[in-house]
């Protein structure tokens, strides 16, 4: 069984950067049998993920 496990993948911070945490580990994604994903997916992402929160103010990044 493959599995896969991260955390706190800080995914607002690679968007800011203009990258893809994901890029070079697809072949890798797709084998997987499960992913387990623990830890923060944003830096406060109620301000940095505001389309993610009804009502939240839009701010760019």
């Amino acid at each position: 069984m493959n599995v896969l496990i991260t955390a706190d993948l800080h995914l607002d911070l690679w968007a800011r950067a203009g990258r893809d945490p994901f890029a070079g580990i697809v072949p890798v994604l797709r084998d997987l049998d499960a992913l387990i994903i623990a830890g923060d997916l944003a830096n406060d992402p109620k301000r940095n993920w505001p389309w993610r929160w009804p009502g939240s103010p839009q701010v760019r990044v």
